[in-house]
C-alpha cells in the first residue's frame, strides 16, 4: 500500500500533461508549502516579465523570483491573519482606477494575457504588506536610516540607470487646406510661409492666432512650452508624426532640398504630413525653442530627486532594497527551519535552488 502512494504521488508529479505525440509538455519541478510550481508557471512567469518590458529577464532569474514568491505564499498559508483579495472584479477595479491611461492600459493587456501572473504579483504585494504589519520581527527592523555613504555607493554602482530624459520646447502651426482650389491652395501657403517668416523674428504664438482666425488650426497648434520628451507622448496631445518632425535633425523634402532643423529657426514644410487618427493630412510650420537630449545625471541631481510625498528617491530605492533583503531572507530562513517544507522532484533545478537558498549569506 505505502509503495503504492509512493508511485502514485511521483505520476503525479511528473506525468502532469501529454502532447499528441506522447511528449512531456509540462510538469512538477518542486512543492513549495501547498503549492505546486511547474515548468509550464516558470515558462508562463517568463513570458509575462518580458511581456511587462524587463530586457533583462531569464529562465534563471524568473525561477529564483518564483521561489521567493512562493515562499511568501508558503508563509502566509500558516498566518490566519492574512486574507488574500483576489476576485477578477477587484482586480479590474484596482486597473481601472489607475488614472495615468497608458500604464492602465499596459496593466490591463498584462491582465488579459497573464491573468494567473498578474495576480500572483497581486498576491505578492498583499502578502508583503500584511506581514510588514503581523510578524514582529520584519517590523522592528523596518525603520532604517540611509547614509550619505550608502547614497554615493549605490549612485556609483548604479550611473548608468540615472539619465536625465530629453526635454523639448517648440512651437507648431499644424493646418489643412479649406478646398483645393488653386486660389485657395495659393493663398494657405502664402499664409504659411509668412507665418514661418514672423517665427523666426519672434516667439509670440498669440500673435498668429490673432492673425490668421481663418486658417483652419489644428488644437495642438501653439507653443508646447520645456517638457520631457515622454510627457509630450504620454499626454496625447501631439500626433507622433508631429513629435517625430520636432526630434529630427533634418527633413529631405525633394532629392535636391534639405531643412536642417536648428534652434531658434522656424521652418515650413511644403508638403502634407498624414497624420494616423485623423482624415484630412496637415502642413505644418514649426520653430525649435529648445532641445536637450539625454544626459546622465549628477550625484546631485540624483539625490536632490523627490517623490510625490517629498521624499528623496534614491532613499526610497535603498529602503525598499533592503525591505526586499530582509523579506527574501525571512522566506529562505522560513525553508531552512523547514517551517516552510520543500520537495524537489526535478534535479535539474537544484543548482538554482542551492543559489537561492544560499543567497542570505
Amino acid at each position: 500500500m505505502k509503495k503504492a502512494l509512493i508511485v502514485a504521488l511521483l505520476l503525479s508529479a511528473f506525468l502532469i500533461s501529454y502532447s499528441a505525440d506522447g511528449i512531456s509538455v509540462n510538469w512538477v519541478i518542486m512543492t513549495i508549502g501547498n503549492s505546486s510550481l511547474t515548468y509550464y508557471d516558470v515558462e508562463r512567469f517568463y513570458e509575462f516579465e518580458k511581456s511587462s518590458g524587463d530586457p533583462k529577464t531569464t529562465m534563471d532569474s524568473v525561477f529564483d523570483e518564483l521561489l521567493f514568491l512562493y515562499g511568501l505564499k508558503g508563509i502566509a498559508e500558516k498566518n490566519p491573519n492574512i486574507k488574500l483579495q483576489t476576485d477578477p472584479q477587484l482586480v479590474l477595479g484596482a486597473i481601472t482606477n489607475i488614472t495615468n491611461s497608458e500604464s492602465q492600459q499596459l496593466r490591463l493587456k498584462l491582465y488579459n494575457e497573464y491573468p494567473d501572473q498578474f495576480i500572483l504579483l497581486m498576491e505578492k504585494e498583499q502578502i508583503i504588506d500584511n506581514l510588514f504589519f503581523y510578524e514582529e520581527n520584519l517590523k522592528t527592523n523596518l525603520n532604517i536610516e540611509i547614509t550619505e555613504e550608502q547614497r554615493k555607493q549605490y549612485f556609483e554602482k548604479n550611473k548608468d540607470k540615472f539619465i536625465a530624459p530629453a526635454k523639448l520646447d517648440f512651437i507648431v502651426f499644424a493646418a489643412h487646406p479649406v478646398d483645393d482650389t488653386l486660389a485657395q491652395l495659393t493663398k494657405f501657403e502664402n499664409n504659411m510661409k509668412a507665418i514661418a517668416a514672423y517665427l523666426s523674428k519672434s516667439d509670440n504664438a498669440q500673435y498668429i492666432f490673432d492673425k490668421y482666425k481663418s486658417m483652419n488650426f489644428t488644437p495642438y497648434s501653439g507653443h508646447s512650452g520645456l517638457k520631457y520628451a515622454y510627457e509630450l507622448v504620454k499626454d496625447a496631445k501631439y500626433p507622433m508624426e508631429i513629435l517625430g518632425v520636432a526630434f529630427e535633425e533634418k527633413i529631405q523634402i525633394t532629392a535636391t532640398e534639405t531643412i536642417k532643423i536648428k534652434e531658434g529657426k522656424a521652418f515650413y514644410i511644403p508638403q502634407p504630413i498624414k497624420l494616423k487618427n485623423t482624415k484630412y493630412p496637415v502642413y505644418i510650420v514649426m520653430k525649435i525653442l529648445k532641445r536637450e537630449k539625454d544626459k546622465p545625471m549628477t550625484y546631485d541631481e540624483v539625490k536632490a530627486m523627490k517623490d510625490p510625498n517629498g521624499q528623496s528617491q534614491i532613499d526610497l530605492i535603498l529602503k525598499t532594497d533592503y525591505r526586499m533583503k530582509m523579506l527574501r531572507n525571512y522566506v529562505i530562513k522560513k525553508i531552512k527551519t523547514g517551517q516552510i517544507l520543500v520537495t524537489l522532484f526535478d534535479q535539474n533545478y537544484l543548482k538554482q535552488y542551492n543559489t537561492f537558498i544560499n543567497s542570505d549569506k
